[in-house]
């Protein structure tokens, strides 16, 4: 019973608490407005929307450029000792994150407008961008290496309420797409900003912005081993309804998306506990403890990957008939073909984990390397003929190569 309060009682514990709170929350939500979105609006509207989506994650990754883990791993080290160390870190980042936000967004806008097939939607790409500049603001980065949770639960909540809330009031026919895009940018907007200003106010962070080129250099140079790992994984994930919209149209989009974003909703509970452990795995030092605490993280999230391949193999129908009808019937084998992902997951996690808490980065990035080679050309070979079933399995074959390879990789490091 002691051993259990002083568990309860620990950081680590609370973080699982409130990012399993946060998780529950993008776990319920979706139930009410997947299914009124994906049956409100067209096939073609909504695999529009999951194009722009794809494009203003791009944006959102080059913005975050690694920072949400650099950051997380730079702050945590510091959280006890260097208060004037943590102002610093969150100024650099927030500087970089709004300079690099602006010099990729002029060469996206500019590839969205004189594309013949993107620029009759341009109005729609547009508002997903600015919602970017709301995700860039909220610093889930700082509230996570602080053991300050309990912040993204309360930010998540009040922008599902909106959301859900603003997406009845306006969202009512398939008229509505441009509302539907510039209410969720709105969203982030306002949550992007009353974040900053809970961690100006609450937490004494003194904002200041600075520009000095050195400076941002040095910000972007932490951050660039885990983006590059990152930009590596989209390649084989968002990328997936990029090359569908390009290659084949926005109804095979929609029917990839329906059964990606189930995927996305259903890992929502791996997510939680990666992201609770991970802070305090890369705070550490020592090797020994670092296997210790990786090993731990495995075994809880195979046995949940397990448990949620098994279920959406056996209730692939079901979920699709619940969430969006039979308009998306031809979504159920994609569905039962990614239900692999949560197992192959648990893999990854933990291996890229244990990476990066040894300060070992680049053999993920190597790892993903190789699998995104693979992963481009096979998608260029087949995707025109066989269309989402290509990138269904292109994506779980990319995940698996990059897996051994990363497997490999850090067999060579211990046996040194």
């Amino acid at each position: 019973m002691t051993n259990f309060r002083k568990y309860a009682s620990s950081a680590v514990f609370r973080n699982f608490v409130y990012l399993n709170l946060t998780q529950v929350i993008n776990y319920i939500f979706p139930f009410v407005t997947f299914p009124y979105v994906s049956r409100i609006f067209s096939q073609d509207n909504y695999g529009l929307i999951i194009t722009a989506t794809a494009f203003a994650s791009y944006l959102g990754l080059f913005t975050d450029f690694g920072f949400n883990l650099s950051a997380t791993r730079d702050i945590a080290k510091e959280a006890k000792e260097n208060p004037l160390a943590i102002n610093r870190i969150f100024n650099s980042v927030i500087t970089a994150k709004i300079v690099l936000y602006f010099v990729f967004l002029i060469p996206l806008c500019g590839f969205i407008f004189i594309s013949d097939k993107y620029s009759r939607h341009a109005s729609i790409f547009m508002w997903y961008f600015a919602g970017v500049f709301g995700n860039l603001l909220f610093p889930t980065w700082y509230f996570q290496a602080t053991n300050n949770m309990q912040n993204i639960a309360k930010f998540n909540l009040l922008s599902r309420v909106l959301g859900v809330l603003l997406l009845f009031l306006i969202v009512r026919n398939n008229d509505d797409l441009l509302n539907f895009a510039i209410m969720n940018a709105v969203i982030s907007l306002i949550i992007g900003v009353l974040a900053i200003y809970i961690v100006i106010s609450k937490y004494h962070i003194h904002l200041k912005l600075s520009f000095k080129f050195t400076a941002l250099l040095v910000t972007i140079k932490e951050g660039f081993a885990s983006f590059t790992a990152v930009l590596l994984i989209s390649f084989y994930t968002t990328f997936n309804s990029l090359l569908l919209s390009w290659f084949c149209g926005y109804k095979d989009v929609a029917i990839y998306g329906v059964a990606d974003k189930i995927i996305g909703i259903v890992l929502t509970v791996q997510g939680a506990l990666i992201q609770a452990v991970y802070p305090s795995i890369t705070a550490e030092e020592q090797g020994s403890i670092i296997k210790h605490k990786t090993l731990k993280l495995f075994r809880y999230n195979i046995f949940l990957g397990v448990m949620i391949c098994v279920f959406l193999n056996l209730f692939a129908p079901l979920i699709i008939h619940i969430f969006t009808g039979h308009k998306y019937d031809l979504s159920i084998p994609v569905l039962r073909i990614l239900s692999l992902v949560p197992i192959i997951m648990a893999f990854s996690s933990a291996l890229s984990t244990y990476c990066f808490a040894l300060k070992k980065e680049r053999y993920q990035v190597y790892a993903y390397i190789i699998g995104v080679i693979y992963c481009i050309m096979a998608n260029l070979i087949l995707i025109k003929n066989y269309t989402y079933f290509a990138v269904s399995y292109n994506y779980l074959l990319c995940e698996i190569i990059s897996l051994f390879a990363l497997y490999l990789f850090i067999k060579n490091i211990k046996s040194r």
